[in-house]
């Protein structure tokens, strides 16, 4: 019985565990995909303007 209830608390705590590290990766991975797409959106805004003012 007592057996039963320490997996029980041990699953408890693992799940607990990979929660809060998939958190964690999750929430930087969003930080560099949006810096990402900032970057992109950056350089598309300056080639566009440099082939608009004829320079590239």
């Amino acid at each position: 019985m007592i057996d039963h209830i320490f997996g029980i608390l041990m699953l408890i705590l693992v799940l607990a565990i990979l929660w809060v590290v998939l958190k964690f990766i999750l929430k930087i991975t969003l930080k560099l995909f949006s810096c990402g797409c900032l970057a992109i959106l950056l350089l598309g805004g300056v080639l566009a303007l440099l082939s608009y003012l004829n320079i590239f």
